[in-house]
């Protein structure tokens, strides 16, 4: 986003940093409510922390740049901090932690990871699970049928994994 004669980035926060930022968060949020307006250091520390500039760089812009900032803030990071209602099926942290470890990510790489990561990675392992579930049903259906389809089927896999 152009700040003066410069672009700055906003970056999105992963897992981790949304932690180690979320007391600041709640009270850049808080301040925010009902169209108030943003808590000044809560807000300052966010957006450096967001942009990687200096907590002078941001203190010291001029009022429009420093709400495009804020604007960008919120929308790169509304998936941890806004008040986005839970979709139905919304999981537990423990339950998308336990699916991503099943995945092959390890809990190192899964605190790295932003929100957006996280909703990408879990989408592949539920397709990936379908697809496992439909090959069941293909595979029980033969095994119970018999006969030379069952049979070919059987050699086909069997020469997959060879």
């Amino acid at each position: 986003m152009p700040v003066g004669n410069e672009v700055w980035a906003v970056r999105e926060y992963s897992l981790r940093d949304a932690a180690r930022h979320e007391p600041l968060a709640d009270k850049f949020l808080a301040s925010r409510k009902d169209g108030g307006t943003p808590d000044p250091v809560a807000a300052v520390y966010l957006l450096a922390g967001a942009t990687g500039r200096s907590v002078v760089e941001i203190a010291g812009l001029k009022d429009d740049d420093f709400d495009a900032l804020v604007a960008a803030w919120d929308e790169v990071n509304a998936a941890l901090f806004g008040d986005k209602p839970q979709p139905k099926e919304f999981m537990r942290w423990a339950d998308v932690y336990e699916t991503l470890i099943a995945s092959g990510h390890t809990l190192a790489q899964i605190g790295t990871y932003t929100a957006r990561q996280i909703e990408l990675f879990l989408s592949a392992a539920a397709r990936r699970r379908s697809d496992q579930r439909a090959e069941n049903v293909i595979d029980m259906n033969l095994a119970f049928a018999g006969g030379d389809k069952a049979d070919q089927h059987l050699t086909s896999l069997r020469k997959k994994d060879a």
